[in-house]
């Protein structure tokens, strides 16, 4: 049982190192089980990846992994229907342990929902958690990247698709596109993600000089995960950029829309945090030539 999302949209093409580092990353006993502890799910810990990779259909998400992750204590599990898996209860697991976790599971996602503005200020407590000047030793380095990086990442990721599910829910193709760019347009001012995807062709369209592309996106790859790919500051042969302190922003958040936006800039701000992390496992990678 295989399926493609967002999760397995990190890295386009994985090359060896980071295909062993994504492993290490998203497992139940990992990052990913991590994050999902944090968020209230009843998680198995377990080594086994839950991210694929085959060269005829990419990045995919193992869901025979996931179940046993995060549904194993609960009374769901996947059933293949209409040429596809959806989740179904299943009776022969209809003990008074799994429906006690099932209700845990239910409530870490209903609770997102019962107050707009505790939800954003816990998803933005998870991107301040993540430190932003990296040590320079490799074993602390993986180490934080595990127990404190990609945790947050993941859990910040996790709730701003959930929000995203729940506002386009039951709508048309149309509908829910409509929505996407509205949020997009209202989070655009600051979205640094978005423009961090269009600085590399605004430099050499002259929009943006070096100096600014290098403070501001220096850490940036293109295809960021890939602990292969140089950044920017070593494709232009410049020292690395100095990591600038930056307060997440406090925003008064009053329905649903409001929290989707505000998980947009989110989700841009925990990724900007977690590139200055990868930038530094590649550096010490390639001091011990790895790559």
């Amino acid at each position: 049982m295989y399926r493609r999302t967002d999760l397995a949209e990190i890295v386009s093409d994985p090359s060896p190192i980071t295909q062993k580092y994504l492993a290490i990353w998203f497992c139940g006993s990992g990052s990913f089980g991590n994050a999902m502890t944090m968020l209230g799910w009843p998680v198995i810990q377990n080594d086994k990846p839950l991210l694929v990779w085959d060269q005829k259909n990419g990045l995919r998400v193992d869901m025979t992994v996931e179940e046993k992750i995060l549904y194993a204590r609960t009374i769901f599990h996947y059933v293949y229907k209409n040429n596809g898996y959806i989740m179904q209860i299943d009776p022969k697991k209809l003990s008074f342990s799994n429906i006690s976790n099932t209700v845990k599971a239910v409530w870490s996602q209903s609770k997102l929902l019962v107050n707009y503005q505790h939800t954003y200020d816990l998803a933005k407590s998870y991107v301040e958690k993540i430190p932003l000047h990296p040590i320079n030793k490799l074993q602390g380095i993986e180490d934080k990247l595990k127990d404190e990086v990609w945790p947050n990442v993941i859990a910040v990721d996790y709730i701003g698709e959930y929000i995203l599910s729940i506002l386009t829910n039951n709508l048309s193709p149309e509908k829910k596109l409509n929505i996407l760019a509205t949020i997009q347009t209202k989070a655009r001012a600051m979205d640094w993600y978005t423009q961090a995807i269009l600085s590399w062709s605004n430099y050499k369209e002259g929009k943006l000089s070096e100096h600014d592309l290098l403070n501001m996106y220096g850490y940036v790859a293109g295809d960021d995960y890939e602990l292969t790919r140089p950044r920017y500051y070593e494709v232009l042969k410049k020292p690395k950029p100095a990591i600038v302190d930056s307060d997440i922003k406090n925003i008064k958040i009053t329905n649903l829309e409001n929290l989707a936006v505000g998980m947009h800039y989110l989700r841009s701000e925990v990724k900007r945090r977690s590139l200055i992390w990868i930038a530094a496992l590649r550096e010490n990678l390639i001091m011990k030539k790895v790559i």
